[in-house]
């Protein structure tokens, strides 16, 4: 409703939710990206020549699955990461203004 404050835990739960959100979204893109920060500096030894190859070998590799190794562990230190920075920022603001 229009004027009411939202409870701390609502903050909390509100906070968590967006950083799981974030992170679906987002997860496949990161780890296209370690993959070719991973890879050899030397242009010579480089097994990606840009963004869509390293997608298309990743996919190759294993499906959709690929992209998603390692988002449990992501996803575990999102929730209450996100929730706390989230719940500390609107405190923050409800006491400085």
């Amino acid at each position: 409703p229009t004027g009411q404050q939202a409870s701390p835990i609502t903050l909390f739960l509100a906070g968590g939710s967006a950083g799981v959100a974030f992170w679906v979204g987002c997860y496949p893109l990161d780890a296209v990206k370690t993959v070719l920060q991973t890879d050899s500096s030397t242009v010579k030894y480089r097994q990606y020549r840009g963004y869509l190859d390293c997608v298309k070998k990743m996919y190759a590799s294993g499906g959709i699955r690929r992209f998603y190794i390692g988002f449990a562990p992501c996803v575990l230190r999102s929730f209450p990461a996100n929730a706390a920075c989230f719940l500390g920022y609107e405190l923050t603001k409800k006491i400085w203004t």
